[in-house]
């Protein structure tokens, strides 16, 4: 736990906040840990149940709220591979 938390430089893995407490965060199909969350970051996940769909259009709902312009919205999601 210790180098992971080092590996996030005390980091949560979502929301990059260093000064909240962080919990180890798993994946509840498989029992993989995948990083260390703050409370918020992790309960976020596990009141979407996991589901990537959910958070899209959570983001795009957030989206059409802030940017009524915009009309209706539909969110699509593209992975990428980071570059340091």
């Amino acid at each position: 736990m210790n180098a992971m938390l080092e590996a996030q430089q005390g980091k949560c893995a979502i929301c990059g906040r260093d000064d909240v407490p962080l919990v180890v965060d798993h994946n509840h199909a498989t029992g993989k840990v995948r990083g260390m969350l703050c409370n918020q970051c992790n309960t976020m996940i596990g009141y979407c149940r996991e589901s990537i769909d959910i958070l899209v259009r959570g983001a795009a709902y957030l989206y059409a709220e802030q940017h009524p312009e915009s009309g209706a919205v539909e969110a699509e999601i593209v992975f990428r591979e980071a570059t340091s």
